[in-house]
C-alpha cells in the first residue's frame, strides 16, 4: 500500500516527542558537529563527516513517500497474532511510523502477549515514542512494568524503569537519569580490555532513492538484526568522553557459517549534563570494502570487490553512569539512548521485490557517493538507538564487562579474541579496516 508524498519526515505523528533519542531525531536540521574535535582523522575521513553534517541536516526537508504493503488492519493483526517474529515485529514499527494516533493500545496488547523478551522490549521502545500522543497512558503502563506487576522478567521491570526515566527528562531534566535502574549485584573484570560491553537496540529508517521517488522503509529491531548484525558498544573508562568502539556480530554472512565481525572506531566530543548524565557527539573513521556485486563477498571478474573505501558513520548519545558501577578509572554507563545515520546502498531490484526477506549482506555501507559510480549513496539510513546492562548468563547478575569482544582498543580486528589479531578468515584482505 503506497501513501501519499509527505513534506517533511516526521517520524511518529509529527509533533514534538518526548523521549530524549526522538528528540535528537527530531533536531536534526540544527545539527552541529565539532571539527576540531577529530582532526587527528584523515583529511578523506574529515570531509565524509562534512557531507555528512550537511545531508543529516537536510533529511527532514526530504520529500519521501511511504511504502507500506499491509492494510492498517493486517498490521493490527499481526502486531498481536503473527507467529513470525520479523513480522510481528515490524507491523509494530510500521504501525507506529504510518498511524500513531491508533497504535498505543495495540502496542501494549502486543507486549504484553509477546512470547519473547526481544519482542516485549522491542515493542516497549516502540511505544513510548508515543508518548507525545497518550503520555498519561504510556506512563501509567510504564509504571506497571517497572514497578514489576506486570511481569516477573527483571531485565523487562528494569528497561521500564529507564525508559520511564527517559521520559521524565523532557520535564524534570537529565537529573531524571543520575540514579540507577537496577539494584542487582554486577560482575565487572578490572582486567578487561573494556569496561563496558554493552549489547544495543537498534530501529532504522531508510530513504531510498528509486527513480524520481523516495521508499521509506522502516526496519524494526528484529529485523536490524538480520540486515546489520547485533552491535555492542565497547568503552573505557579512561577514554570516556572522547571514543567509542562499536562491534556488530553478522550471522549468516559468511559462506561457511563463520560469524562475521565488523568494528567502529568512533572519536568526537562529550559534555556533562548532571551528575552521571553525559552527551556524547562521534563520527567514525571507517575503511570498508564495497562489493560491486550488491552482496558482500560475493565477488567475480566482473563484478570485483573495492577495498578501503573511506567513509564515516554518525552517533549521538546520551549515557546514564551511576555511581554505583563507577571505577576507579572512570564512568562506567548503565544505560544509553542516541541516534545514528549514515550511507548505504541496496540493489533496487532486491528493496522491490523482496518484501522482508533482505538478508545479511544485501545493504553496504557507502560514502557520500557510491565508490563504483561516483553518483550520490541511494540511501540515507538514520533512526534510534538504546543499551542497557544486562544478566547475559542468567545468573541473576548484571555483566558489566564480560562479553566476548573480537578488537583491540581501538576497533581494529581481533577474530578469536585472545589478542593474536587474526584475521577474517574469509575475506583477510577486505576486512583489514585500514586505509589502502
Amino acid at each position: 500500500m503506497l501513501f501519499p508524498a509527505i513534506d517533511r519526515f516526521q517520524p511518529f505523528g509529527g509533533s514534538e516527542p518526548v523521549g530524549v533519542a526522538d528528540r535528537m531525531l527530531a533536531k536534526m536540521g540544527s545539527y552541529e558537529f565539532p571539527l576540531e574535535s577529530v582532526q587527528h582523522y584523515p583529511e578523506e575521513i574529515i570531509r565524509e563527516i562534512e557531507h555528512g553534517v550537511s545531508d543529516l541536516r537536510r533529511i527532514g526537508d526530504l520529500k519521501t513517500k511511504f511504502l507500506m504493503r499491509p492494510s492498517k488492519s493486517a498490521l493490527l493483526e499481526q502486531a498481536l497474532h503473527s507467529e513470525s517474529p520479523i513480522e510481528r515485529d515490524q507491523a509494530v514499527w510500521q504501525l507506529i511510523a504510518a498511524f500513531p494516533g491508533d497504535a498505543a493500545d495495540v502496542l501494549i496488547q502486543s507486549i504484553t502477549s509477546a512470547p519473547t523478551r526481544k519482542l516485549k522490549l522491542s515493542g516497549l521502545l516502540a511505544l513510548v515514542k508515543l508518548a507525545h500522543i497518550e503520555e498519561e497512558k504510556i506512563l501509567t503502563f510504564l509504571g506497571a512494568m517497572a514497578a514489576g506487576d506486570m511481569d516477573d522478567d527483571i531485565e523487562i521491570t528494569e528497561w521500564a524503569r529507564v525508559l520511564t526515566n527517559d521520559l521524565r527528562v523532557a520535564k524534570q531534566g537529565y537529573e531524571s537519569l543520575d540514579a540507577a535502574a537496577s539494584g542487582r549485584d554486577f560482575d565487572y573484570d578490572p582486567e578487561a580490555r573494556f569496561d563496558a560491553t554493552m549489547p544495543l537496540v537498534f530501529h532504522c529508517h531508510a530513504l531510498t532513492r528509486v527513480g524520481p521517488t523516495t521508499w521509506h522503509t522502516v526496519i524494526s529491531p528484529e529485523w536490524f538484526s538480520v540486515v546489520f548484525g547485533d552491535a555492542k558498544a565497547l568503552i573505557r573508562s579512561e577514554t570516556y568522553m572522547t571514543n567509542l568502539v562499536l562491534e556488530k556480530t553478522v550471522p549468516g554472512l559468511h559462506a561457511d557459517g563463520s560469524p562475521h565481525y565488523e568494528h567502529f572506531g568512533f572519536s568526537g566530543r562529550s559534555d556533562k549534563l548532571s551528575s552521571n548524565v553525559y552527551r556524547h557527539n562521534y563520527w567514525a573513521k571507517l575503511y570498508r570494502p564495497y562489493y560491486t556485486s550488491g552482496k558482500v563477498e560475493r565477488v567475480s571478474d566482473s563484478k570485483p570487490v573495492m577495498r578501503s573505501i573511506a567513509q564515516t558513520f554518525c552517533r549521538t548519545a546520551v549515557t546514564s553512569a551511576p555511581e554505583r558501577y563507577r571505577t576507579a578509572k572512570g564512568p562506567v554507563p548503565e544505560s544509553v539512548r542516541g541516534m545514528f545515520f549514515g550511507y548505504g546502498h541496496i540493489e533496487p531490484s532486491i528493496l522491490a521485490t523482496s518484501r522482508l526477506n533482505i538478508r545479511a549482506g544485501e545493504f553496504q555501507l557507502t560514502p557520500q557517493r557510491n565508490p563504483a559510480t561516483g553518483k550520490l549513496a541511494n540511501t540515507y539510513f538514520f533512526g534510534t538507538f538504546f543499551g542497557k546492562t544486562t544478566d547475559l548468563d542468567g545468573d541473576g547478575r548484571l555483566d558489566i564487562n564480560t562479553m566476548p569482544v573480537h578488537c583491540d582498543v581501538d576497533g581494529r580486528l581481533d577474530y578469536d579474541g585472545d589478542g593474536n589479531m587474526a584475521p577474517d578468515p574469509v575475506a583477510p584482505l577486505d576486512w583489514t579496516g585500514l586505509p589502502g
